[in-house]
């Protein structure tokens, strides 16, 4: 699933089960997307072959580390619990914790994963997994956009 639409899908989540996302914006628009900063060192090391690797399969999972898969998730919920019991703004923990969680939940559900990474590589592919690439860009463009909306006309 592409960065910004991470952002988007977690500010509606976000606005629906507590209605005052706006105030929250940056910290929204930054947990949602942080953990896509794991892709830049693969695209890095991959700079010479970066047209091979987005016209072939199942390249989503190859580029996320530990962080993306059920450890980070763990990790996440485990720092959310302790965060939750000691910040003065519990509502900013929650709304931390879930802009990670559904990051994760989103590429489970729309992707590839090595759930068990770095113990397992083992790729799970979810049943919503759209195969082809170019279908896959257009769902997601589509998807994009039309939140796009949602968010512009909630602003």
């Amino acid at each position: 699933m592409n960065t910004p639409l991470h952002f988007l899908i977690n500010y509606l989540v976000i606005q629906l089960f507590l209605k005052n996302a706006n105030e929250y914006l940056l910290p929204i628009a930054f947990f949602s997307m942080i953990l896509d900063l794991d892709h830049i060192k693969y695209w890095w090391v991959n700079r010479k072959k970066v047209k091979q690797i987005l016209f072939s399969e199942g390249v989503d999972f190859k580029s996320r580390s530990a962080a993306h898969e059920l450890i980070g998730f763990g990790l996440i919920v485990l720092i959310g619990v302790f965060g939750f019991l000691y910040a003065n703004d519990k509502l900013l923990v929650v709304i931390i914790v879930s802009c990670l969680c559904l990051h994760i939940l989103l590429d489970f559900l729309t992707g590839s994963a090595r759930p068990f990474y770095p113990f397992s590589g083992k790729v799970v592919k979810s049943p919503f997994y759209i195969e082809k690439w170019r279908n896959r860009v257009i769902f997601e463009a589509v998807l994009t956009i039309f939140m796009g909306f949602i968010f512009y006309s909630k602003w």
